[in-house]
């Protein structure tokens, strides 16, 4: 298994890592001096894992998998949520990039030439897009 991205969760205790082989990963960080790492879950995913973006409260992260709408899972290894947009023809938009919004009420997301805002208490469609 080759991980090919990391992040740090908010309070830097966990990490979230995807790897080549359709693996999305989360590691908890020692606080002692030997700063061990050790698995907490490792999640099979459909497809490339194309970004990941902790919540900032909470060890929620959001992933962006080729193939299947934006998922919410918390770090135990449950989907919390997901958020799905649409093209015209009803097919749906492969998103590239996430990030939550400061004060953590709006999820963003990125795919198909279009900026995605979701409404993060309200699973679903977009509140807008932009191209």
């Amino acid at each position: 298994m080759l991980w090919k991205q990391l992040k740090w969760s908010a309070d830097g205790s966990l990490l979230i890592a995807a790897a080549d082989d359709n693996h999305v990963g989360v590691f908890s960080v020692g606080m002692d001096s030997t700063h061990s790492i050790r698995s907490v879950i490792v999640l099979p995913v459909d497809s490339t894992a194309h970004d990941l973006a902790w919540f900032p409260y909470q060890t929620s992260f959001l992933a962006c998998v080729r193939g299947h709408p934006l998922q919410l899972w918390d770090a135990s290894g449950w989907q919390r949520a997901a958020y799905v947009a649409l093209q015209g023809d009803d097919r749906l938009v492969n998103m590239r990039a996430c990030a939550f919004a400061a004060h953590a009420k709006q999820v963003y997301a990125v795919g198909d030439q279009s900026l995605f805002t979701f409404d993060f208490e309200r699973t679903g469609k977009p509140l807008s897009s932009q191209a």
